[in-house]
Parts: C-alpha cells; structure tokens; sequence
C-alpha cells in the first residue's frame, strides 16, 4: 500500500499555495490549482502550478449547440519541481 486517505488529505486545498509571481483575476474568473504529490526512492514532496481562467458562454458555438470556449488569463510556472524545496 502505498498511499492512504490520510496521505490524500494531508495537504487540506484550504491553505495558502505560494506563488512566485501574482496572478491576475478579472472579476467572474477561476482559478484552479493543480497539485502533484511526487516521490523518488527516499521522499516525497508535492508541486503545484495554478491558472486563471474564465468560460466564455455567450459564443456563437454556444449559441449553436457547442462547447463553451475556455480564456485563460494566466498561468503560474510549475513551484517546487523536483521537491527543490523539500526540508
């Protein structure tokens, strides 16, 4: 067995994820953060990249029937690869 339930919440998505550089929000956007829990033969460490985006539903591909079109006002570049930070 190599993770748990308890692994999985270990990193509550409540708490604050530094970001090197700030990240716009238009108001109406989203930000989703995308988190990856790595290992290698003696550690474990989590990276984690977010982005900006916003729905565009009012689209003439909407309109007909379509997908929303996705903006993406941003994105942040991916933190602590390779656990560089890990202590």
């Amino acid at each position: 067995l190599t993770h748990n339930l308890c692994c999985i919440l270990h990193m509550p998505t409540t708490k604050f994820f530094p970001l090197k550089e700030p990240l716009r929000v238009p108001p109406g956007a989203t930000v989703n953060c995308s988190i990856w829990r790595r290992s290698d033969d003696g550690r474990v460490w989590y990276e984690w990249c977010a982005e900006v985006v916003t729905i565009a539903d009012h689209t003439r591909e909407t309109m007909a029937g379509g997908e929303a079109t996705t903006i993406v006002w941003g994105t942040s570049s991916i933190h602590n690869p390779g656990g560089r930070s890990y202590h």
